[in-house]
């Protein structure tokens, strides 16, 4: 210990700091398991709209645990593979999360196109280790988002899927 602690060799403080930025924009949702599916468990969060169509929901996919469907706990007890904000057409009963959002610095993070087809935009973040995919909920629109854009304006879509890269 005369020169220090060693780290889970699994840890990656930029992955880290991708965590951090979510929680604190989101104000630290509670997510309920939804299910397990593919070796992943399921946490969901519905977030509060006024308006609008569909149901807005986070979801976060951490590998397949031992809890069950129901269980609660906050996103920033969680280590997600992959994280959503979705529109869903599908009501879940969850109790209703508001925030206000706060603009965490690596949210502003550009995100430029990588690809393009009919039903989605990949996309790649500048020095954020995350994919972003953008769904297109517009038949037949290739050109639905911009080329280029911030990490936290592709959140907000709620069409968007965050992979860890």
């Amino acid at each position: 210990m005369e020169f220090g602690q060693v780290l889970d060799p699994s840890y990656n403080p930029r992955t880290h700091d991708v965590y951090a930025a979510f929680i604190e924009y989101f104000r630290n949702p509670p997510m309920k398991k939804i299910k397990d599916v593919g070796g992943y468990s399921m946490y969901m969060c519905r977030i509060h709209v006024l308006i609008g169509k569909g149901f807005r929901y986070l979801i976060a996919m951490v590998k397949q645990d031992d809890h069950s469907p129901g269980h609660e706990q906050p996103l920033s007890k969680m280590d997600w593979n992959v994280f959503q904000t979705r529109t869903l057409e599908q009501y879940h009963d969850l109790p209703p999360h508001g925030y206000t959002a706060k603009r965490h610095p690596l949210l502003k993070s550009i995100i430029k196109m990588e690809n393009q087809d009919e039903k989605k935009t990949t996309y790649t973040c500048e020095g954020v280790p995350v994919k972003v995919t953008l769904l297109h909920t517009r038949p037949n629109n290739v050109y639905q988002y911009n080329p280029s854009g911030t990490l936290m304006n592709a959140l907000e879509t709620y069409q968007t899927v965050i992979s860890l890269s």
